[in-house]
């Protein structure tokens, strides 16, 4: 139901890294932040349940969902990184240059950048793990319980949705609004309560086509406002488009999750298979592109700068498809193993 969804926000990031276009990349990281607020409180309340075995069976399924996939890439990306030397990778992407200390090491292997701001931490074999650290901080805490209940996730959104406000009041910088990690409550909060009032969404969302059809457009054009905005001198309203963007992710999300017409088709699923590969492997891929193939030193919005930009996807989708079928294939019949007693039908993707 959500396939071609992922995979949409995750060529928005591609996008927003290798072609340098403003605010996109972050407008798609909070997109997956509410949906996967929305789905790890779908499944944790709906398929594993809240014992012991529950939310350690949980676990091992994001272990083996996240990790194994990453661990090659992360090979692949040291490899690039020695080929083609710090100098050329850390142009490319400053976060992009080998670990030094164990510390270091630990911190690439398992996601969990050890700041309160993951984004701030270096180096990042694949940078966009930074996000998947916030992630794995809330699908924690989701697993212990935090999106049980209805009054519970209201909560947090109130208290989550004061601290953006705090920010906004005190001037504080945009990274606490966006890389921080107890900011990303606000749109976690949010995804938790679209699934406790999804069955409200499934009386007042429109055909999923439609959905697609107001959504892509939308997205689109809210970053170039904010960035001619921001390029006139007005600031605030530019920021303000971060939160009409979380907005309208929120609709998208409860607009796609009707209980009665999940778009959940076997090219969907095909589709959305590829969004964390993109996702996790784009940097790598587009030094490839970039050093072996265009010739460029770093991301830009000139026509070469478009054309790393295909050729990443296309770099990524071969890899994924790899993937798939060396990794995630085998994989996923441990994943399935251990959620078939519980699991209820067409969850198999969370």
């Amino acid at each position: 139901m959500f396939g071609l969804f992922r995979t949409y926000l995750a060529l928005w990031v591609v996008a927003s890294h290798i072609i340098a276009l403003p605010f996109v990349g972050h407008y798609a990281v909070h997109g997956f932040f509410i949906l996967s607020g929305y789905l790890m409180a779908l499944v944790m309340n709906g398929v594993y349940g809240y014992s012991p075995q529950g939310t350690a069976t949980f676990a091992l399924n994001r272990i083996l969902r996240l990790f194994p996939s990453y661990w090659v890439v992360l090979i692949l990306t040291v490899g690039v990184v020695l080929i083609l030397g710090e100098e050329v990778t850390s142009t490319y992407r400053p976060a992009i240059f080998l670990p030094t200390t164990a510390a270091e090491w630990l911190q690439n292997i398992t996601m969990i950048f050890a700041s309160w701001i993951p984004l701030s931490v270096q180096p990042r074999l694949a940078p966009a793990t930074w996000a998947l650290t916030i992630e794995l901080f809330y699908y924690a805490l989701i697993g212990l319980g935090l999106f049980r209940w209805r009054h519970l996730t209201w909560a947090v959104f109130i208290l989550s949705l004061g601290y953006h406000i705090t920010t906004i009041a005190l001037e504080l910088r945009y990274g606490t609004r966006y890389a921080f990690i107890v900011a990303g409550a606000l749109p976690f909060s949010i995804g938790g309560l679209i699934y406790h009032y999804r069955f409200w969404f499934e009386q007042r969302s429109p055909d999923i086509r439609l959905t697609y059809l107001l959504f892509i457009p939308l997205f689109a054009l809210l970053p170039a406002i904010a960035s001619w905005l921001r390029q006139q001198g007005i600031d605030y309203p530019a920021s303000g488009m971060f939160y009409v963007n979380m907005a309208l992710n929120a609709v998208a999300v409860g607009w796609l999750a009707k209980p009665s017409q999940r778009f959940d088709s076997p090219a969907d699923r095909f589709i959305g298979d590829f969004s964390y590969h993109i996702y996790i492997a784009h940097w790598t891929a587009a030094l490839i592109a970039a050093h072996y193939i265009v010739g460029v030193a770093r991301p830009n919005t000139t026509l070469e700068g478009g054309i790393v930009f295909v050729l990443t996807v296309l770099i990524c989708a071969a890899l994924s498809l790899l993937l798939r079928r060396f990794v995630d294939a085998p994989v996923e019949q441990l994943r399935t193993a251990a959620k078939r007693r519980r699991a209820a039908p067409g969850l198999d993707q969370a």
